[in-house]
């Protein structure tokens, strides 16, 4: 839901977002058995971006920031991290294009499908 709509209107739904962090709370708290000592190097990606789409006047929305604190419940901190460099990846090869097409700068990246994308190559990968 949240790919779909970054493409379309380039915002998420936060609060549904911010909702799906309860049973991440229980599934990596209690299904996993890890302490918040163990699950905090997940969340770090999710605060950093946070804080930079603070200090940045939203280059990168707090949207995606928040969807990837919550994927920190979910994912380990080398998934997560692996997904979010093939994401940022993705986005600079999208510029690149956009450059190359003389847009300007006021075109912006959805990039929860770039991060999406980059979890699914990080999955593909651990299969071959």
């Amino acid at each position: 839901m949240n790919g779909v709509r970054d493409i379309e209107r380039k915002e998420i739904f936060p609060e549904l977002t911010l909702l799906s962090a309860l049973p991440g709370l229980v599934y990596c708290l209690g299904f996993r058995e890890e302490t918040l000592r163990e699950v905090l190097p997940a969340l770090l990606p999710g605060i950093a971006l946070l804080l930079f789409a603070a200090v940045s006047s939203q280059s990168i929305g707090c949207g995606d920031g928040i969807l990837t604190l919550v994927l920190g419940l979910y994912l380990r901190a080398r998934t997560l991290v692996l997904s979010l460099m093939l994401g940022f990846f993705g986005a600079a090869v999208w510029a690149g294009i956009l450059l190359l097409k003389k847009r300007r700068g006021s075109d912006s990246l959805p990039f929860v499908p770039l991060l999406l994308t980059g979890y699914v190559l990080v999955l593909l990968c651990r299969l071959l």
